[in-house]
């Protein structure tokens, strides 16, 4: 597939001809778009070949640039910043620098690579070829084969979304963009993967590298859980930003950009997303050399001759201020429980630590290496499902594996084994709620009776308040004819809102309620066996035993607090435990 591009050299026409292409051109651009970006911005076509010149010049004299861009590249950057010289400097600067600062976001997404030539099967990510009147480009995303969609990783996404940026500073004339979302087919099991850190990471990129300019953001096909991921990006994006994203349940919206863009997939008269995205991939042959030579491309800091400007942003020099590189999942985790609140994060973090002083009791001998905690997983199953639900939510089971050991079982270790398990999903999981199914077969009285009001109220307490988990449902199933007694204690301990959402069953047709591809093969589901769960959970254990004994050491100092703590009128944090009594 040839492009004939005419040399940089007489006049800016002959710059930004157009690209011819067989059978399709990758982007359409008419001639007399340059002329009229120079007037917007109150250039001639000849100062801004000169001023692209100047930019050539400057990056001359910066000896820890590792390449110097051609001229096409550069007028791509100078228009991305409406002309402003220095702007344009800050960001070709960053166009080099952020792949030193981040270079996780740029490792392994090479075009030619197996997991990202698989993305292109798995999904349709390209542009169309047309500008809209107004010069946006529209950028397009849709699912392509939706049972492929486990195999979807964002990072190979984000990968995705730099390759094509680098096609339009060669080939396009870049002054913003109209996004199409198309969420059909997209399940929470991708979006749980999209934490804020490579989101963060991404939007930076987008914004600060290639300085673009979003007009629309259309989520088309839109699910449940939208709702929740939209509570993200506004912690994350800035508002002009955010409030460019339109969500919409069907294709309706799309009414707002012109037919003879929008591709034959959505009613329009352009070639389909798989006729674009063959095009892309012969793209992406076509300038392998310069993918090859991107994998290398890295500033050299000892060389720089000036510090780099809007660091206060990026934290350019060597901290990454406000987007660490060494992002911390459980941070990250506590920050979502706590619905991106930051005053409300950081009081969860400081319980997190403080209430293993005040009940210490609660932490004391429930390390998973311990026998008696080893023995409870022999009695019980007592594990999360690896599915979320459609709104986030995890599943937690519980129940009885060997009916006969229901006497050596303690409270005690229960509640140790769910902490446990909280620990690992701090680390590992993505932490908004929960469902629980508790299925009681096999308990009996004298298990009940263990459990005093002293110790379920130091549970809830826990969990409510250091982990802020937000429960949708709890099923109680299989329940025997004394569950009434348990229900009215809780009644006293757990608050109105939470109590609610208790449900008792008599069988299992509650489960009903939760999808069968989430359910273990124990309730008629599609999922592993809690057998084969509770040994992988095992197997986690073994791998974060660091973390478990850091855990039995970990205390805070209260005599080197540097102020109160909030919320002790809830939890009576300092010295007397005022609502919560210990004894």
């Amino acid at each position: 597939m040839a492009i004939v591009v005419s040399s940089y050299s007489n006049t800016l026409h002959r710059n930004l001809s157009v690209l011819k292409m067989k059978p399709q051109q990758f982007v359409k651009i008419d001639d007399n778009i340059i002329g009229f970006v120079a007037r917007m911005y109150e250039r001639t076509e000849k100062s801004l070949i000169e001023d692209v010149q100047k930019l050539k010049d400057w990056m001359q004299t910066q000896p820890h640039f590792p390449e110097i861009l051609d001229d096409k590249r550069i007028e791509n950057f100078f228009l991305l910043n409406k002309c402003s010289m220095e702007k344009t400097k800050q960001a070709i600067d960053m166009y080099y620098t952020i792949r030193t600062l981040i270079p996780d976001m740029f490792e392994n997404i090479h075009p030619n690579l197996p997991q990202m030539q698989e993305l292109m099967d798995i999904a349709y990510c390209t542009i169309l070829p047309r500008l809209t009147d107004d010069m946006y480009r529209v950028f397009a995303f849709k699912m392509r084969n939706e049972h492929l969609i486990d195999k979807m990783e964002p990072h190979n996404v984000m990968g995705l979304l730099h390759n094509i940026q680098e096609l339009r500073l060669k080939e396009d004339v870049m002054f913003g963009d109209i996004v199409i979302l198309d969420l059909k087919g997209i399940n929470m099991g991708y979006v749980a993967k999209l934490t804020p850190s490579i989101v963060s990471k991404f939007l930076t990129i987008y914004e600060k590298v290639f300085s673009m300019r979003i007009k629309a953001v259309y989520i088309i096909n839109s699910q449940s859980f939208i709702n929740t991921v939209l509570n993200i990006l506004k912690t994350i994006m800035k508002p002009k930003l955010f409030d460019r994203i339109h969500v919409c349940q069907d294709t309706s919206i799309l009414s707002n950009i012109p037919k003879e863009i929008l591709p034959k997939d959505y009613g329009g008269d352009e070639s389909s997303l798989e006729q674009l995205q063959e095009i892309l991939k012969e793209k992406f042959v076509q300038y392998q050399d310069r993918f090859d030579r991107l994998e290398k491309l890295r500033v050299n800091n000892s060389l720089r001759p000036a510090k780099l400007e809007n660091d206060e942003l990026l934290g350019f020099h060597g901290n990454f201020k406000k987007l660490s590189v060494d992002y911390d999942k459980p941070i990250e985790n506590f920050f979502l429980l706590n619905k991106c609140s930051m005053e409300k994060t950081k009081q969860a973090i400081d319980m997190y630590y403080t209430i293993r002083t005040l009940i210490p009791d609660m932490f004391e001998n429930i390390h998973p290496n311990l026998p008696q905690m080893q023995e409870l997983m022999d009695i019980a199953y007592c594990t999360i499902l690896p599915r979320l639900t459609n709104d986030m939510y995890r599943v937690l089971a519980f129940k009885i594996r060997n009916e006969h050991l229901i006497d050596k079982m303690e409270p005690h270790n229960v509640m140790g084994l769910l902490l446990n398990i909280q620990e690992l999903r701090l680390k590992e999981d993505v932490m908004f709620g929960d469902i629980v199914i508790f299925n009681m077969k096999g308990i009996n009285m004298g298990y009940l009776s263990k459990l005093t009001p002293s110790i379920l109220s130091k549970f809830v307490a826990i969990y409510e308040k250091v982990f802020s988990m937000r429960i949708k449902a709890v099923y109680n199933i299989n329940s025997p004819s004394f569950i009434n007694t348990v229900i009215m204690i809780l009644k006293t301990i757990m608050k109105p809102k939470l109590f609610e959402r208790i449900h008792v069953c008599q069988d299992t047709s509650i489960l009903s309620n939760i999808p069968k591809e989430i359910l273990p093969k124990d309730y008629g589901g599609d999922e592993s066996s809690l057998e084969q769960l509770q040994d992988i959970l095992k197997e986690k254990f073994v791998q974060y035993q660091d973390r478990f004994d850091r855990l039995e050491k970990l205390r805070v100092n209260n005599s080197l607090r540097p102020a109160k703590l909030e919320n002790d009128e809830l939890l009576g944090f300092h010295g007397n435990f005022k609502k919560l009594s210990v004894d």
